[in-house]
């Protein structure tokens, strides 16, 4: 793997790259090592979860071996991308309010549609509440440093994009369609969950 962040020193060892497509379910709890990220590991229960999490949210409860397999490599690299930006972010000393987390736990109570259904998608995940807003918590540090060192330097100008179609007119010709495993609209000061939940839509 390589790290996308070029000022981000990193050290991956990467145990274990090839899943068994027999492998337990993936509610059962692995503790196997697949990733050692400079002073953090990765381990086949942390994959498997996130695996999970992604076949609930969409309705694929039966993937093929080749999609299992697919799917966990895609996580494995996620995963690792996700240590090494909180890594940076921990060491830059980002800071990330109570306020905030509490915020989108409610939303995420919200979304669940009742108090009985977000404490069994806690109880599916391996959660305690206390775990949950831990992750929030790094989620939120990983978007504030991607925010502040990634897309703050990526400016394209809507003059940039009318000279790369007209060099490249295909690019504006309807393509083939696909599926898509993931769609990801972040929630912003600027965008509610409601409109990033519209535009995904769209």
């Amino acid at each position: 793997a390589t790290c996308r962040m070029s000022h981000v020193a990193c050290r991956i060892l990467v145990l274990l790259m090839c899943f068994a497509v027999d492998a337990p379910a993936w509610g059962e709890t692995v503790n196997r090592i697949v990733a050692i990220v400079n002073d953090d590991i990765i381990t086949e229960a942390d994959v498997a979860a996130q695996v999970h999490s992604i076949l609930t949210e969409q309705e694929l409860p039966n993937p093929t071996d080749a999609e299992s397999l697919e799917m966990q490599m895609m996580v494995l690299r996620h995963l690792i991308e996700q240590r090494l930006i909180l890594q940076e972010a921990k060491k830059v000393g980002v800071g990330i309010d109570n306020d905030e987390v509490a915020q989108r736990l409610e939303a995420l109570r919200t979304r669940a549609g009742s108090e009985e259904q977000f404490q069994q998608r806690l109880a599916d995940s391996s959660l305690t509440e206390d775990k949950l807003r831990e992750k929030i918590r790094e989620q939120l540090m990983v978007q504030r440093i991607v925010d502040a060192k990634v897309r703050s330097t990526i400016v394209v100008t809507p003059l940039e994009v009318a000279h790369a179609l007209g060099a490249n007119p295909e690019l504006a010709k309807p393509s083939e369609r696909v599926r898509a495993l993931h769609l990801l609209v972040r929630v912003t000061e600027d965008r509610t969950e409601a409109q990033a939940r519209a535009r995904i839509d769209d």
